[in-house]
């Protein structure tokens, strides 16, 4: 069960990903843009999240890094998977 739980985490924050993505696709200049947004939106909830843990429930710094530097290469590992089904301009405007 707390595979399926996962998996229904990680889908939920790869579809939310995906639509911030496909909503800024009209401003992306190439697959590196797409990439860049994904770490830095990554990096951004990662030092919200793990860096809070040291500073408000006294965990070790160590493991806090170690979760910042995960949660920042997983978003950059979508970023490079979500670039090449997301072609930069492709979705039209109204």
């Amino acid at each position: 069960m707390v595979f399926a739980k996962g998996y229904i985490h990680y889908f939920a924050v790869a579809f939310l990903l995906g639509v911030l993505l496909r909503k800024s696709a009209n401003s992306f200049k190439g697959y590196r843009c797409i990439v860049k947004l994904s770490t830095f939106v990554g990096l951004t909830g990662s030092l919200l999240l793990a860096l809070s843990e040291s500073i408000w429930w006294h965990h070790i710094w160590s493991w806090s890094l170690i979760n910042l530097l995960y949660g920042t290469l997983t978003f950059t590992v979508a970023g490079l998977v979500f670039g090449k089904f997301i072609k930069p301009g492709a979705v039209k405007t109204e």
